[in-house]
């Protein structure tokens, strides 16, 4: 924490996509087109330890290991563009990253809610 203190924002960045890249979680070359809070959501989700956290599933497929996940509390108040966050995981989830699937997911939830809204106030009678 102490390093990051006296790094400029670009600095920040490039740490925290090397941390990222070097855990295994994605490429570098990936992680570049992510925005810096996407970064923040991965590197505090990265750094839970199962016994810090209840948010974990077992994962078949790992030996019974458990497999780390973005807590859902973070996906639903994260304050990204629903339309953005879509766009962006939707590739990565279609090469079977699962965190980038409930990113999408959730994403996708997000504009069918607001179109909804926008549609209902629309249709709404007016009070005049």
């Amino acid at each position: 924490q102490q390093q990051l203190d006296g790094m400029t924002q670009a600095e920040r960045r490039k740490v925290a996509i090397e941390d990222i890249a070097a855990r295994g979680f994605a490429s570098a070359a990936e992680l570049q087109s992510r925005t810096d809070d996407d970064l923040t959501l991965l590197c505090r989700a990265r750094s839970h330890t199962p016994s810090e956290t209840s948010d974990c599933d077992e994962d078949e497929d790992l030996g019974g290991g458990l497999m780390l996940r973005t807590p859902t509390n973070i996906l639903v108040k994260s304050k990204e563009d629903p339309t953005e966050g879509w766009q962006r995981a939707m590739p990565l989830s279609r090469e079977g990253d699962v965190d980038a699937a409930r990113r999408e997911n959730m994403n996708w939830r997000k504009m069918q809610l607001s179109r909804k809204k926008a549609a209902a106030l629309i249709c709404a009678p007016s009070q005049e």
